[in-house]
């Protein structure tokens, strides 16, 4: 389906959009389930060289498929929090919870909620 309405597929491209939205769904497909991608998907001309805009997380909102936002999103939360110095993931084995510990090594105590 091609809508030449003049929306971007990133709001940092420069140029006219030349792609289709179910080609832009099908990259940001790839990008989120192909390659666990989420901080950095980019334009999907990057590999012509014609731009290298990053979507943002309303250009992926806007354009990807509703499971694969949904996956973007929990990723994306994932990641900011691996990111947080004070995030611990629960060691006990299958668990897949984390907390944040602000005293991380002075007080240790975690308390698996599974």
């Amino acid at each position: 389906e091609w809508s030449p309405s003049g929306e971007k597929v990133a709001e940092g491209c420069t140029h006219p959009r030349t792609i289709c939205h179910q080609c832009v769904q099908r990259h940001i497909h790839e990008e989120v389930r192909g390659k666990g991608q989420v901080t950095d998907i980019r334009c999907p001309l990057v590999a012509s060289a014609e731009c290298g805009a990053t979507l943002t997380y309303g250009d992926v909102q806007r354009q990807a498929s509703a499971a694969d936002f949904e996956q973007y999103d929990r990723l994306l939360l994932l990641r900011t929090l691996e990111a947080m110095p004070e995030f611990l993931w629960c060691a006990r084995p299958g668990c897949g919870n984390g907390q944040l510990h602000p005293d991380r090594d002075r007080q240790p105590i975690f308390s698996c909620q599974s």
